[in-house]
């Protein structure tokens, strides 16, 4: 007669293909994991220069009010002094008023939310334009004000950006890439992004 063994069987372990298969799997998890960091980081930062581009504009907005206290009907914009000393020379009134109709740098190098351009967060530059309003054919005393406020993208710097220049140039952005809404995305391919605003500014 057979006798039977009543002695369970040594648990199985895992194969080498099922390790591989496992550690496979945890990698393309990690890399996951990895890639939604730098996807969150990329829409931190876009949100964070948009966020400093709306108070760029809001500063500068205020000051064109200011500057506008200066401005009557009897004298044309383009005459208006500067209200801040802080080393332009002009006042960004005048300066736009001056342009016709085009985009004018207000600063030749990028500066911060301070509007100071001497530190690492110098990363705005700063464009204006300004037309004339018409109201049947009749230029009233308001400017139609139109700013654009550009910095870096998330892989990109000023042109002139380099090791003795910390914070790149304004003054070698090209002006004619600034167009809201271009489905070519020319300023983009350059590397630079820009929020537009505008407002009304009339005299005192």
């Amino acid at each position: 007669m057979i006798k039977l063994s009543t002695t369970s069987a040594s648990p199985r372990g895992f194969s080498l293909i099922e390790l591989l298969i496992a550690m496979v799997l945890m990698s393309v998890g990690v890399m996951a994991t990895i890639a939604m960091q730098f996807i969150s980081l990329g829409g931190y930062t876009a949100s964070r220069e948009v966020t400093g581009a709306t108070e760029m504009a809001r500063q500068v907005e205020a000051r064109l009010r200011a500057e506008a206290m200066a401005w009557n009907g009897a004298m044309a914009p383009s005459t208006v002094d500067e209200v801040y000393n802080d080393g332009r020379g002009s006042a960004f009134l005048a300066d736009i008023a001056n342009a016709g109709g085009g985009w004018v740098r207000l600063y030749d190098q990028p500066v911060n939310q301070r509007m100071r351009p001497d530190d690492g967060a110098a990363r705005f530059c700063v464009f204006g334009s300004a037309e004339q309003l018409q109201e049947g054919g009749i230029a009233q005393p308001y400017l139609q004000v139109r700013l654009a406020i550009v910095y870096p993208g998330a892989n990109g710097a000023f042109p002139g950006q380099d090791g003795g220049n910390l914070n790149g140039r304004c003054d070698a952005i090209d002006a004619g890439l600034l167009i809201p809404g271009d489905e070519d995305l020319k300023l983009e391919l350059e590397g630079l992004r820009a929020s537009y605003f505008a407002s009304a500014i009339r005299p005192r």
